[in-house]
């Protein structure tokens, strides 16, 4: 019998070790998974900050001014002076034509305006003599009147000179008239000898102003048209061009100062002059702005920015943003003392992103400062429990 007891004894502290030791084990698996649960982040407290609202468009570089040159007249040409990409000095010849059938036209339109000078000068010699003898006539028409008036002179007589009188008015009326018109064929003459006297001087063409040689499609001994495309002279200063819409147009003045970027340079420029008429393709408004130095290369794309206003905002890292299903949320943070010390509870919040502003986004739908998480975001989900660390 004792034997027996002694054995159910055994039997109760065993079962009584097992049972402490499940819940030891219990207890420890607990303690293990708040543990495994609890993630790491980093976070920031965002409140209100000041940020510049601007306007930003891409631009292009390009030279302030650019000339197009061509040829009044048809020709060969004769000469190119400069090569494409030469720089040039007001006044400096780039080409030539051939100048033998121009000067031909020009020897006809002087032999023209000599003629016709010479026509002009017998007339006025003409009209010079005639009038002597109008006057002469005119005399000797009013005595004769009055002399026929007292029957002195009969009716035959008196028709006779008067007949003669009349006639000489007549011819010297008609000779002025024609006088008149070879006045009127002289200015035309001398008009074709200006042209043709402007189209030698232009048989070759010069730089309108200091610059580059942007472009010269010619060669020696081809045929070019009038009016075609001879050369284009660019001007050496540079400026930026960008196309504003109509809803930004009066956010935009003249002097205003802007801030442009690209190719890892940055430089100021200012607002030198804005279209009044908008570009029949596009609808937009071209706006220049000058560059203080040429800072970029023709051709360049640019950032460029125009600050309007500072104003006040919570502005958020890029980093912290997420967005799923087009939708942009953050994680902030409340302190969860009932999970422990140091823990904070996670809560994911909608945001309504308006702009971007030096890597940091502006959202118009906060109404008080928060604490988010900014760096370690993957996994995180509404009602984790994680630790911040610095």
């Amino acid at each position: 019998m004792k034997k027996r007891h002694t054995a159910f004894r055994l039997v109760g502290i065993l079962v009584g070790v097992l049972v402490a030791f499940s819940g030891c084990s219990n207890s420890y698996s607990t303690e293990t998974a708040t543990i495994t649960e609890t993630k790491s982040v980093k976070s920031e407290v965002i409140s209100q900050s000041a940020y510049t609202e601007s306007l930003s468009y891409l631009g292009y570089v390009a030279p302030r001014e650019s000339i197009v040159l061509n040829f009044e007249s048809s020709g060969k040409v004769e000469k190119l002076y400069v090569e494409e990409g030469a720089i040039v000095t007001k006044g400096e010849p780039i080409a030539a034509i051939e100048l033998v059938n121009l000067q031909r036209a020009l020897d006809n339109e002087q032999a023209n305006v000599s003629l016709v000078q010479d026509s002009l000068s017998q007339y006025k010699l003409t009209l010079s003599e005639m009038a002597l003898q109008l006057d002469s006539m005119q005399t000797t028409y009013e005595n004769t009147k009055q002399l026929y008036e007292i029957g002195s002179v009969s009716t035959d007589a008196f028709n006779q000179v008067k007949m003669n009188y009349d006639i000489m008015k007549m011819e010297y009326q008609n000779t002025e008239v024609q006088m008149t018109s070879t006045e009127t064929k002289l200015s035309q003459a001398m008009i074709g000898l200006s042209r043709a006297q402007e189209a030698v001087d232009k048989a070759t063409i010069y730089a309108p102003m200091d610059g580059i040689v942007a472009d010269l499609p010619l060669t020696v001994g081809e045929t070019i048209s009038a009016g075609m495309m001879a050369a284009t002279v660019d001007s050496m200063d540079s400026s930026v061009f960008i196309s504003v819409p109509v809803d930004d147009y009066n956010q935009i003045s003249e002097t205003q100062s802007v801030t442009l970027s690209g190719n890892g340079e940055t430089a100021k420029g200012i607002v030198s002059s804005i279209a009044r008429t908008p570009d029949n393709a596009t609808r937009t408004y071209q706006v220049e702005i000058e560059i203080p130095k040429n800072d970029f290369l023709t051709g360049t794309l640019l950032n460029v920015d125009i600050p309007l206003a500072v104003k006040q905002g919570y502005l958020i890292p890029l980093s912290a943003i997420v967005n799923m299903d087009d939708i942009d949320y953050i994680y902030t943070l409340r302190a969860d003392e009932t999970a422990g010390e140091g823990l904070f509870r996670v809560n994911q919040v909608e945001v309504n992103v308006v702009g971007i502003f030096d890597n940091r986004v502006l959202v118009d739908n906060l109404t008080s400062d928060v604490q988010i998480v900014s760096e370690g975001l993957k996994g995180i989900k509404s009602a984790d429990l994680v630790t911040v660390v610095e």
